[in-house]
């Protein structure tokens, strides 16, 4: 590395001198490979020259040497020769040039280890790393010529063939593992090259089976087109689906297979089960939690409507009949469906449940359930049938055991 810097003769007179010089600017002079001292290995690893004043040692001040660069595209154990009627003298370099920092030397040869013609040889067997790196054929004793061989085994191989793609399903995500009949649910696949070429146009196709396996009885549930992936890029797609049977059923997602892919045999994911579940079949009773804070704001100061909550969950399923309702305990009870609050602190004073009441309500088709009568702030009931109407305590019309528990 030079500094180069411009200097002012200074002129009589000058008030200050000292400032005549510019600062120093660094050039740094780099060897090239194949040129001079410094060749890349030969693919057999076998190398023979001639030592001369031309070239000169880094690590052996005085003494002339040759430099041999090569590069590791994997771990490997290497076995490193010097030989030559001189006493010779062998340095691994790490990296390009002959100032790299010296990771191995060696003067005599290991007899153990070598079979070579003079004990003055020199030997090297390292396991190295994959990156590049550099041998310094040198001498013992300084200014030293003669002719030598170098030979290098166990590089292993550089990669052949173009660089191709190979597109695999990362993952497979579903927002639900449980759902109703009916209720929408949302896949998303993610698709990935993880191969070193890039990719063309190709499909990803979702499928549902009746296990975790691929076959031909699987039934198609969507299929996104998936555009040209650089190395290393992935893209996202989507699609909502809903099921109209009861069961387990497992969702797959495969990525069409191109002819250049590196790896045809990991395009598909794993099978996603989601339970579809028989929506007249009761809630638990253990999941009646109006005490969470999420459907009844603050349920220690108003445990009349905690009560309340309790009471319209028990009945919930058989009001509904085989219709959907959204009394549930993670959805606040003045977002239900009919559900009225008045008072202070709130309490539940009226029920309407006619389709009338909201164009996009349920259809109810049960039956009222005892259960109701202890609602006691409930003034007003409508079921949507003028044989269902209860008005500030009396009923018109209902069976004895309702009207007797609604009034």
């Amino acid at each position: 590395t030079y500094y180069y810097g411009v200097c002012l003769d200074a002129a009589e007179g000058e008030v200050n001198t000292d400032n005549n010089c510019s600062d120093g600017v660094a050039v740094t002079v780099t060897e090239t490979v194949g040129r001079g001292c410094l060749a890349t290995l030969g693919p057999a690893g076998v190398e023979g020259g001639t030592w001369s004043g031309l070239c000169s040692s880094e690590n052996r001040p005085g003494s002339y040497a040759r430099y041999y660069t090569f590069t590791l595209s994997r771990a490997a154990e290497l076995s490193i020769t010097l030989e030559s009627p001189e006493d010779t003298y062998l340095f691994l370099l790490e990296g390009i040039g002959r100032s790299g920092r010296v990771l191995y030397e060696n003067d005599d040869h290991d007899e153990n280890e070598f079979t070579l013609a003079s004990e003055y040889d020199s030997g090297l067997k390292e396991t190295l790393g994959a990156g590049t790196y550099t041998i310094e054929a040198t001498t013992y004793d300084p200014a030293t010529t003669g002719y030598y061989w170098l030979t290098v085994i166990g590089i292993p191989p550089a990669p052949v063939g173009p660089e191709r793609p190979d597109l695999v399903v990362e993952s497979l995500v579903i927002d639900k593992t449980a759902v109703d009949v009916g209720e929408v649910f949302t896949l998303t696949a993610t698709v990935l090259n993880q191969g070193d070429g890039p990719s063309r146009q190709t499909g990803l196709h979702l499928s549902v089976s009746a296990d975790s396996s691929i076959s031909r009885d699987d039934r198609p549930v969507a299929s996104h087109e998936i555009e040209p992936l650089a190395p290393g890029e992935s893209v996202v797609r989507s699609s909502s689906h809903q099921e109209s049977s009861l069961g387990t059923f497992y969702y797959i997602a495969c990525v069409s297979i191109l002819q250049e892919e590196s790896d045809e045999a990991n395009n598909c994911s794993e099978g996603v089960p989601v339970t579809v579940r028989d929506t007249t079949t009761p809630m638990p009773p253990s999941t009646f939690n109006c005490s969470n804070g999420v459907v009844v704001p603050n349920p220690d100061g108003n445990a009349g409507l905690v009560s309340d909550c309790e009471m319209l969950l028990e009945a919930r399923d058989t009001l509904r009949g085989t219709a959907q309702l959204n009394w549930s305990s993670d959805v606040p009870i003045s977002s239900w469906f009919g559900v009225r609050l008045e008072g202070t602190p709130e309490r539940l004073t009226r029920l309407w449940l006619a389709p009338s009441y909201d164009t996009e309500g349920p259809a109810l088709n049960g039956s009222i359930p005892p259960v109701l009568g202890g609602l006691t702030h409930l003034e007003f009931l409508m079921m949507g049938n003028p044989d269902a109407v209860c008005y500030d305590g009396a009923c018109r019309d209902v069976q004895e055991h309702e009207r007797n528990q609604l009034t």
